[in-house]
């Protein structure tokens, strides 16, 4: 017999709550947070570190916990299930980098092997290669990646999905922008943007980044097109996230946001039958958790449905039920700093990574995919900020006026 998880997940938040009041007796910075029974804690020098690897060994044997100092990790880099963290910074910990050659021979391999067991084993390590991969691929190669997972490796599909995934690896992913920061580049909060759309739900994720004004990430280049209305409709929702978070920027400094990652999935059937505010607060939920690794603090949510932003009646009945939910629920209470609303213009292009899962898997994607996508157009643009700039005091309800003069006071993301 053993306790519940919920029990073990209520004794770490005590242990980590001593913990971190007396680092602040002690005048110890360090920031600590714990996945299971692993915690785990940053500082900005060595002395910080070390002086909080002690406080923690110490409370945890008060508290009679064992801990093992042979398997304490220290450095600026640290591989922690199967990442490595660096900073703000969080990669794959990979034992055999993807190369052009590594490619190249699996390709070939797949193509010699003649038993089915040889080529589904091939397709299982490929699938499992890009499942990391997974948040950065637009929406067309999400689908590409879960039909892969369900192809039939005799067929030439297979061969030609694996492909298409290589070459979009190589040819650069749309959003990987930026998970780290530096003195004159800095993170000031992630912006998580959900909707559901009956049995589906989607979400992006967004870093408000700030940064000096005259330098040279703010020097517009003539962006035209659909890759500048994007910058325009994105300087809106900067101003939203600055408001609602609170941030006054410093004379000097600039804020925009920028794509990291997207995702979605399907709804438990349970889930599916329920009513359109719970389907709402439920993707909410499910993307933060889905995102974690990736947020940094303070977090919004955002989403087009005004009830998800008012107080969550019934909580721990709607969305606790199970150990589960519990668990996903009390992650969700603890990462995000609020929730506002959007227009439903914002989100239309989570509103259609919504709609994707729900298609099955040899269906054609009824979404129309530009080859100038304006995600992936960023990559190669060496000036996107101005059209984001945002100056202190600025009402985020202003409107902003566009190239032909219309008003312009909502973020179309298509």
């Amino acid at each position: 017999w053993r306790y519940s998880p919920v029990y073990f997940a209520k004794v770490m938040e005590v242990f980590l709550g001593r913990v971190r009041s007396r680092l602040a007796r002690e005048g110890v910075v360090a920031h600590l947070i714990n996945f299971q029974d692993d915690v785990l804690g940053g500082a900005p020098d060595r002395e910080n570190a070390m002086a909080a690897v002690d406080i923690v060994v110490e409370e945890a044997r008060q508290c009679g916990f064992h801990t093992r100092r042979e398997k304490f990790e220290m450095g600026d880099t640290v591989s922690f299930c199967g990442l490595k963290l660096r900073g703000t910074l969080a990669m794959p910990s990979e034992r055999s980098p993807l190369t052009a050659a590594v490619v190249e021979e699996a390709l070939r391999d797949f193509e010699d092997a003649k038993d089915e067991e040889g080529r589904r084993g091939i397709v299982r390590r490929w699938c499992g290669k890009f499942q990391w991969l997974a948040k950065w691929l637009p929406v067309s190669l999400q689908v590409s990646l879960a039909r892969l997972h369900k192809v039939d490796v005799k067929s030439s599909e297979a061969s030609m999905l694996m492909n298409e995934l290589a070459e979009a690896y190589f040819a650069g992913l749309i959003a990987l922008h930026v998970l780290g920061s530096d003195a004159d580049f800095t993170i000031l909060g992630s912006i998580v943007v959900a909707d559901c759309n009956k049995d589906g739900w989607g979400a992006v994720l967004f870093n408000l980044i700030e940064y000096p004004t005259g330098s040279s990430f703010s020097e517009t280049t003539g962006l035209e097109g659909s890759c500048g209305d994007w910058l325009r409709s994105a300087a809106v929702l900067t101003k939203v996230a600055l408001t609602e978070l609170g941030v006054r920027l410093a004379d000097g400094r600039s804020a925009c946001v920028l794509p990291i990652c997207i995702g979605g999935g399907l709804l438990s059937d349970p889930d599916k039958r329920r009513s359109s505010t719970f389907k709402e607060r439920k993707s909410q939920i499910l993307a933060v958790n889905k995102f974690l690794p990736l947020l940094h603090y303070p977090c919004l949510v955002a989403s087009d449905n005004k009830n998800s932003t008012l107080w969550w009646h019934c909580f721990e009945e709607e969305y606790a039920s199970t150990e589960e939910d519990f668990r996903l629920a009390m992650t969700f209470q603890r990462n995000v700093t609020r929730i506002c609303w959007l227009p439903r213009d914002c989100v239309s292009v989570v509103d259609r990574l919504a709609r994707v899962p729900t298609l099955p898997t040899d269906a054609d994607v009824p979404l129309k995919v530009e080859s100038d996508d304006p995600l992936r157009a960023l990559l190669f643009v060496p000036g996107i900020g101005d059209l984001c700039r945002t100056m202190p005091g600025e009402d985020p309800d202003a409107a902003v006026m566009a190239d032909d003069g219309l008003d312009f006071t909502v973020a179309d993301f298509t």
